[in-house]
């Protein structure tokens, strides 16, 4: 028996990405990248690249009302004041909330093998790190940890 759409792990990640994507990278211009080993990245070493996001997925506890983890890691270089790092919070942030809603919440929607939409994940909860010095020397990093909602036929 085939998993439904909406209870999926590959269908609800690859939405995440898709959204990302489509609103971070192509009208933001960020670099967004899913795996911090991806050896065609070699975001660190690349010391003209001076602000990135790396998001990393979590914990998925599939039920009838489905909650999803997933941490996002903002980076930022040669930024002493962290200035550069709050403003690139603050443009990841306004994908975390929808204030043209009542609720403010966003919807990320989920998709069918990325062709027709079933659902659509509530983000209820974005819990902000502070800022702080990752890797190596002149690196700052900023994490948002995010909790979705939706509903699935799990």
């Amino acid at each position: 028996m085939a998993l439904d759409a909406t209870a999926t792990e590959a269908n609800i990640t690859d939405s995440i990405k898709k959204y990302f994507l489509d609103n971070v990278r192509t009208i933001e211009g960020k670099t967004v990248i899913f795996d911090i080993y991806d050896p065609n990245a070699d975001i660190t070493n690349n010391t003209s690249l001076k602000e990135w996001i790396f998001i990393k997925f979590g914990r998925l506890r599939r039920e009838t009302l489905t909650k999803y983890d997933f941490n996002i890691y903002l980076f930022t270089r040669n930024d002493l004041e962290k200035y550069n790092l709050s403003r690139l919070s603050d443009t990841v942030f306004k994908y975390l909330s929808d204030t043209t809603k009542t609720d403010t919440l966003v919807r990320i929607p989920i998709y069918d093998n990325l062709t027709s939409v079933v659902g659509y994940m509530v983000i209820i909860d974005v819990d902000e790190s502070e800022q702080g010095e990752a890797y190596e020397e002149n690196i700052n990093m900023k994490i948002l940890s995010c909790t979705g909602l939706f509903g699935a036929k799990a």
